[in-house]
């Protein structure tokens, strides 16, 4: 019988809060890293000063696709996995993980996501918003938008039943002692965007093996540590 945690863990999220489609870039789940840099970045982002960080959008596929969800469904957990990752990057950028010249200030994600979702009328990641137009929500010289792609594995939490299947889904958290396996491969590409042109002057992309050890803020804050090392830009420490 499917306990209560399963039971949430599987509810589907409405359609309202499905992510846009035409955004979603096809993301391979392969072992691939590494970024992009517009050739010029430095001319063009010395007169950045803020940058804003959209929520994440995923996309969850299955070794064996679990009987309780549709292809295209997403869960809870895919659903909190969008802000975890957004909001592990704001502050890991906020606290000082620099890697360029230039000075910029994060925007604060939590009224970010406010804004979005007072203009929106109903979620976050609803199906009106649109990324260049985050300057309805926020003064911001760039922004970021980040994808994830995750593969639940069969063993140990790809679509079983029980409680391998509620593992896989609240992302792998607890038990597992020394015998750690991978339950889950994950992949961010995050993509940096000037907000007066629109145009791209960053990708970058991270892979990441999830262990049955580890849960899914683990994977946000490790991934989007990895990431944050790379950034273009040098972060200034709010006062």
């Amino acid at each position: 019988m499917v306990n209560r945690l399963q039971k949430l863990l599987l509810r589907v999220i409405p359609s309202a809060v499905l992510l846009v489609a035409p955004l979603f870039l096809p993301l391979a789940l392969s072992a691939q890293k590494g970024g992009n840099l517009h050739p010029l970045f430095d001319s063009i982002a010395i007169a950045h000063k803020t940058i804003a960080i959209l929520p994440f959008q995923i996309r969850t596929t299955y070794q064996k696709q679990p009987s309780e969800l549709k292809p295209g469904q997403i869960t809870i957990v895919d659903y909190n996995a969008c802000f975890d990752f957004q909001h592990a990057l704001s502050n890991l950028l906020t606290r000082g993980k620099e890697s360029g010249p230039l000075t910029i200030v994060v925007a604060d994600a939590h009224v970010l996501n406010g804004k979005i979702r007072e203009q929106t009328g109903d979620s976050l990641l609803g199906k009106d918003f649109k990324p260049e137009e985050v300057n309805k929500y926020v003064s911001a010289d760039a922004y970021i938008v980040g994808f994830l792609a995750r593969n639940v594995m069969n063993e140990n939490g790809g679509g079983g039943s029980g409680n391998t299947g509620a593992a896989a889904l609240d992302g792998g958290g607890g038990g597992g002692g020394s015998g750690a396996v991978t339950v889950c491969n994950w992949k961010s590409t995050l993509i940096l965007f000037e907000t007066k042109s629109n145009q791209q002057l960053w990708k970058y992309d991270e892979v990441y093996e999830q262990s049955n050890t580890e849960t899914e803020k683990d994977v946000a804050t490790l991934l989007m540590r990895r990431v944050a090392k790379k950034f273009p830009y040098r972060i200034a420490r709010k006062k």
